[in-house]
């Protein structure tokens, strides 16, 4: 389940939570990675002195326990980076889907039409993508317009690939006529 199927359900996210609130999650989520970010710049401190107090010392087993310490962190670190990697994804699709309730009254009724009937996880792929918060107003959109499109071809292509070729399987056999080998046979019997 996606970030925001689990804080909206099978709701769409556009008609099921307020501006106001997004926002609120948006600052939420900002807290956090910055909160992350501050955790990791002191395991990488933490690392850093643990390195250069292992290489001081002249204890092999000393070594060894620093080298155990500093691999721990660097677990940690890397666990900690892929936490903030998902939350910028929650992040990103957060304040994309601002910009869209932003933007609501100018796009067109069809564009509107396609956020509101797309289910949250499909969405959110899309959400995490775009970069509507670096482009002006039109810009954006523009970009909400292509994402939409995309959102529609996407499903569209294996369906019209599915409609062009099930109707031909579909189709009754037919009986043909003799066969081209059999026309040949024939005519060549005619002239000996």
């Amino acid at each position: 389940m996606g970030f925001l199927a689990s804080l909206f359900g099978k709701k769409n996210p556009i008609k099921s939570i307020s501006t106001d609130e997004l926002k609120i999650s948006e600052i939420q989520l900002k807290r956090k990675v910055e909160d992350i970010h501050s955790e990791i710049h002191r395991l990488e401190l933490e690392e850093k002195h643990l390195i250069e107090s292992g290489r001081v010392t002249e204890s092999l087993s000393e070594k060894k326990s620093y080298s155990g310490q500093i691999t721990y962190i660097r677990n940690q670190k890397t666990a900690k980076l892929a936490n903030q990697s998902q939350i910028q994804n929650q992040l990103r699709s957060i304040s994309n889907l601002i910009i869209i309730k932003e933007q609501w009254k100018d796009l067109p009724e069809n564009v509107k039409r396609v956020l509101i009937e797309t289910p949250p996880e499909k969405m959110e792929n899309y959400l995490v993508e775009m970069m509507f918060d670096t482009k002006s107003a039109a810009d954006q959109r523009d970009l909400i317009i292509h994402m939409t499109n995309d959102m529609v071809n996407t499903g569209a292509d294996s369906q019209e690939d599915e409609e062009g070729i099930l109707p031909e399987l579909l189709a009754p056999v037919r009986e043909s006529g003799p066969s081209t080998q059999e026309v040949k046979n024939k005519t060549k019997k005619e002239f000996e």
